[in-house]
């Protein structure tokens, strides 16, 4: 079996009295399109500054391509990033900026510059200065400067900013694409509705911990939710009826100041008539049923946003 691409054990990071990565599990296989999730804040750039050498962790221990990065320049070599937004030399075209690059590492191969930017559609705009170009054909520059040496492993952060929605849906496409030719592509996005049609596997992270990873699929097909609301009276009947339908692990009493009344169950919301149905035989007809199920609705009940 091949090692991971990525592979971070007990990765910690403070700033001052902020402690930004509290012990950072993370494991990236190769070839898959990887969602790195979570609140503003959660730690996913310092993550990925961390992957490429720009910042230097406190503890814990970080791996790619089955090695301990102390070579971080033979690493590098083998990475293309996108952080916080790309920087280029304003008053230089676009191909320009590529060529200095370009320069200043490994030599590109022949060619391969109009071919970058002609897989971000910007060929046709490449004479043109940076300082001209939107923050959308930016953001596509910085992807083009990312794959410039075909590296084999991807760190992009946010690199929808800006895009228009075309933009977004060509941006999927190609990443899809550099995925299928066995590239690893580790992709922080706040687009939940975008990262759930592209990712492969997923990690969500929360105030600098993960919280939940694996593939996506087996994700949402356990993260559906049904939020039920019933008279205090009704509640153990309801709950009993519940348990014995769909097992006692599925079903919560939830404290977390939504009120009394309310049951949540761990099931996809197509079982919400199942549900109802249930209660009903019992003689209780809830007066609230709520569901949710889709990345979005599992981003939220594990970061607490819901609340």
């Amino acid at each position: 079996m091949d090692a991971p691409v990525i592979h971070v054990e007990g990765l910690k990071k403070r700033f001052g009295q902020h402690e930004a990565l509290r012990g950072l599990d993370l494991t990236v296989p190769q070839g898959v399109v990887y969602g790195f999730l979570g609140p503003n804040g959660a730690g996913k750039t310092t993550t990925i500054r961390i992957l490429v050498g720009l910042l230097r962790a406190d503890a814990g221990t970080v791996e790619l391509f089955g090695e301990p990065i102390d070579d971080r320049q033979t690493v590098l070599h083998r990475i293309g990033a996108l952080i916080e937004g790309p920087t280029f030399y304003p008053y230089l075209s676009g191909r320009d900026n590529l060529r200095v690059i370009g320069s200043a590492g490994p030599v590109p191969a022949p060619g391969r510059i109009d071919e970058v930017l002609e897989l971000v559609d910007l060929r046709h705009r490449a004479k043109d200065r940076y300082a001209g170009y939107s923050l959308g054909m930016r953001q596509r520059l910085g992807i083009a400067a990312a794959l410039l040496n075909d590296p084999p492993l991807l760190l992009l952060d946010e690199p929808a900013n800006g895009l228009d929605p075309a933009g977004i849906v060509d941006m999927r496409g190609l990443l899809r694409r550099l995925a299928a030719e066995g590239h690893t592509i580790l992709v922080s996005s706040h687009l939940l509705g975008e990262m759930q049609q592209l990712a492969d596997e997923v990690a969500i992270i929360n105030e600098g911990q993960l919280v939940r990873n694996g593939k996506l699929s087996e994700m949402l097909a356990i993260g559906g939710l049904i939020r039920i609301h019933v008279a205090a009276a009704e509640l153990p009947t309801a709950q009993s009826s519940l348990e014995q339908l769909l097992g006692a692990a599925a079903v919560h009493l939830p404290d977390n100041g939504m009120g009394p009344g309310w049951i949540e169950i761990s099931s996809a919301s197509d079982r919400a008539s199942e549900v109802n149905r249930t209660l009903a035989g019992v003689g209780v007809f809830p007066d609230r049923v709520e569901t949710g199920d889709g990345l979005e609705h599992l981003f939220l009940s594990l970061t607490g946003a819901d609340r």
